[in-house]
């Protein structure tokens, strides 16, 4: 059902545990990797250091593990800690106030998790992987699809289940308000279990990233993908 004004910014519903921000943890946990990762491997080499945030239940760490990366997994769900594979060192914490005394090659942060409603928290997050970066180090940022979030309507998302043909993806509502998206999105699989997702993200073009990047202190800021999906910012 579509939220009311009153609720809060994020919410989900189904078996198990959800997120403060919504996802529901055993949904995320029996997602597969879709190869996400690929566009980013000149800078993911074996023994990369790499700073993962919003981790979840680790469907990026365990690419990353397997690409001969150390990681450092960080999430504000202990309940998704758990799903995490040994090798990674998990860190249950928020983003916008982790200070870790060690500096990484690359933080990446996914997800679309730059595209949070409130300014001060998008922020946060570029400040803590500016701090956490050694100088020439890498933030690897992935965005949401821009076009998609214009033009989406309330239907089922065909063509986005790749090796997962056991789920289906509705969209159940969309509003479009202030300049940001807000939506509910319905997941069902064969065996009946479903679950809902309501957040409100914001839209954030080209300069608005940019400008993100420079104020956190980043420089040489540029697409790594002809799709734009993910932002490499450099540390000086």
């Amino acid at each position: 059902m579509k939220p009311t004004t009153t609720e809060p910014l994020f919410s989900g519903s189904g078996p198990g545990p959800q997120t403060a921000d919504g996802c529901s943890v055993e949904l995320y946990r029996d997602l597969p990797y879709r190869g996400e990762l690929q566009a980013l491997s000149p800078w993911l080499g074996a023994g990369t250091r790499v700073l993962e945030l919003g981790c979840g239940p680790g469907r990026l760490t365990r690419p990353l593990l397997a690409q001969g990366c150390s990681v450092v997994a960080v999430d504000n769900s202990a309940e998704m800690l758990t799903h995490l594979p040994l090798r990674a060192q998990a860190m249950h914490a928020g983003i916008e106030t982790l200070t870790l005394a060690e500096r990484f090659d690359v933080v990446l942060l996914a997800a679309g998790l730059i595209h949070m409603p409130a300014a001060e928290t998008r922020h946060a997050f570029a400040a803590c992987a500016a701090r956490h970066l050694r100088p020439g180090g890498l933030w690897l940022v992935q965005v949401h699809d821009a076009d998609w979030l214009a033009r989406v309507t309330p239907g089922r998302v065909t063509g986005d289940e790749g090796d997962d043909k056991d789920l289906v993806l509705w969209v159940y509502h969309v509003e479009r308000t202030q300049g940001q998206v807000a939506m509910t999105l319905r997941y069902a699989r064969a065996d009946g279990r479903q679950w809902t997702h309501y957040f409100r993200i914001q839209p954030l073009d080209e300069p608005a990233l940019r400008q993100l990047a420079r104020e956190a202190g980043f420089q040489d800021i540029d697409w790594v993908d002809a799709s734009r999906r993910w932002l490499r910012c450099e540390m000086p």
